[in-house]
């Protein structure tokens, strides 16, 4: 969409909207997508107060000012993304985007969490950045809405501006199995914060980067729309696109003005990233740092149920880490560090922290570990040894099943002691050991004296 002056009326605006709108459906579009603040001009550049800055705020949605938007959106099955600023009835203030059907209901909202800018005016500023001092930072999150046939019950999320930027607005959507993102933006073909290392070329760039890697990273298509071009003096950057789950661009704007971009959307492309690569069930470690797992697995569940309370969703369960499975192996750990505590003493050995942490091969012990993992390994020698004097073999290292011996492994019966010989007292597995041990070093202390002797002689 081409840029928006402050002098320009509200019909003007909505006429050029209306026409677009009209185009795409001519050329078979289902879903239209505008930008942030579609409205209006870009206001946050101006320092306003008063009934100035409320003149560009919709107290409700739809309203007698835009009720030609939704009423031929209607008449045509049309559905459209648009952003404006919002005035509650408590008096709140929003940047916000709302979704609407084919049929012209809502089916959605969001409201604009990354909120660049600041509250006071930068000193000496030709044009300002005040979306701190007119919205409130989204209180919505970032929802994933499922829409109806009509849509081939696509699983739909919104992002406006500033949020497109950051790769949780992206995961937190990717998590609840988005398939589609419609995001709307008025960015600067300048550094809005000040200085001159960003020009237009390198701001187009950065927002077609961030849609494509985030598109591919969370297996989901994007829509992304810019308000471009000179408004007010002010420059705008372009670049609408639309991205495919690949990250590839299969539409793109070509100018800065008035311009609509059609492109037929498979979702049936999604599943080879989410069924594989980016697969969060088969990888729950993808979670929030000091997040408990089964919290935040309900959580994305309920998300989810809600999103879609009809056709039930695929479970994101977290399955069973490798060192969670099976009791023997919890008995035996426990039976080792017991072993450990009665050794030491009153020497106190934290709880055991099993390696298999976060999925991580056994080497990977959390630092301050590692004493108690080499004393876990000598313990494991100790039993290998008892294996194999009572006739076993092993063919799995420090870590796994400890104590199995091979051949039960491979489903044979288990081979019993040797028997002892006539005379020879029954000792344990360990009693042998030690005698062994000391037999050893005499072994080697005969050999000493046997080889001195020899030395002498000659």
């Amino acid at each position: 969409m081409g840029p928006t002056q402050k002098a320009d009326t509200r019909e003007h605006t909505l006429k050029r909207m209306l026409d677009m709108l009209e185009e795409a459906a001519g050329r078979g579009a289902s879903l239209v997508v505008f930008p942030e603040l579609a409205f209006t001009t870009f206001f946050p550049r101006w320092l306003l107060e008063g009934a100035e800055l409320d003149h560009y705020f919709e107290r409700g949605m739809p309203n007698p000012a835009v009720a030609k938007l939704f009423d031929r959106a209607r008449a045509l099955r049309v559905g459209f993304y648009v952003c404006y600023a919002e005035l509650t009835p408590d008096g709140r203030r929003y940047n916000c985007a709302v979704l609407v059907d084919r049929d012209g209901e809502i089916l959605g909202r969001y409201r604009k969490v990354h909120l660049p800018g600041s509250v006071e005016p930068r000193p000496g500023a030709r044009y300002q950045q005040l979306e701190k001092r007119y919205f409130e930072y989204g209180d919505l999150g970032f929802p994933a809405f499922r829409a109806g046939s009509a849509w081939a019950h696509a699983i739909m999320g919104m992002m406006i501006c500033n949020d497109r930027r950051w790769p949780e607005s992206w995961r937190v959507l990717g998590l609840q199995g988005v398939e589609l993102v419609c995001i709307g933006y008025n960015s600067a073909a300048y550094d809005p914060n000040g200085g001159t290392t960003e020009d237009g070329a390198l701001r187009t760039f950065h927002s077609t980067l961030v849609t494509q890697a985030n598109a591919y990273m969370n297996a989901t298509w994007a829509i992304s729309v810019a308000k471009a071009g000179e408004e007010d003096g002010s420059g705008l950057i372009g670049g609408s696109c639309i991205v495919d789950p690949n990250g590839r661009i299969v539409a793109q704007a070509q100018t800065l003005a008035d311009e609509v971009i059609v492109a037929d959307i498979d979702l049936d492309l999604c599943r080879q990233g989410k069924d594989k690569m980016f697969n969060f069930a088969a990888h729950p470690q993808h979670q929030l740092p000091g997040r408990d797992r089964e919290v935040e697995q309900a959580e994305l569940r309920a998300g989810r149920q809600a999103c879609d309370p009809v056709r039930p969703r695929r479970k994101l369960d977290r399955r069973p880490q490798p060192a969670q499975a099976g009791p023997h192996r919890r008995r035996r750990a426990g039976q080792r560090d017991a072993a450990l505590r009665a050794n030491a003493g009153a020497r106190q050995i934290p709880r055991r922290r099993r390696a298999f942490r976060h999925g991580l091969p056994r080497h990977h012990v959390p630092q301050g570990r590692c004493c108690l993992a080499r004393g876990r390994d000598r313990e494991a020698r100790r039993h290998d040894r008892r294996w194999r004097l009572q006739g076993g073999s092993r063919q799995m290292g420090p870590g796994c099943q400890r104590g199995r011996p091979a051949h039960a492994e491979r489903g044979a019966a288990m081979k019993p002691a040797p028997a002892l010989a006539e005379g020879f007292p029954d000792l344990s597995g360990m009693q042998i050991a030690r005698e062994l041990h000391w037999f050893r070093w005499l072994s080697a202390a005969l050999i000493v004296l046997v080889l001195a002797a020899i030395a002498r002689v000659r």
